[in-house]
């Protein structure tokens, strides 16, 4: 198996309406996810990181399409 198959292509997931759609959705889980550790009293202690969750969203993203 070559490399290319072996790493997945998020592009394809990315194109036109949808990169609005994901962008949208990410940002409303940042922020949900920021709401929540604020009012639970976690935010000296927890922050919720865009890029991992940017990653956890497109790995979600490419599994429900193999579906």
């Amino acid at each position: 198996m070559e490399m290319e198959d072996k790493i997945t292509n998020y592009s394809q997931f990315l194109n036109g309406d949808q990169k609005e759609k994901f962008q949208s959705r990410l940002d409303e889980l940042v922020l949900t996810a920021n709401k929540f550790i604020e009012e639970a009293g976690y935010s000296k202690y927890v922050r919720c990181d865009e890029r991992i969750m940017m990653n956890a969203l497109l790995d979600y993203t490419a599994d429900v399409h193999r579906l």
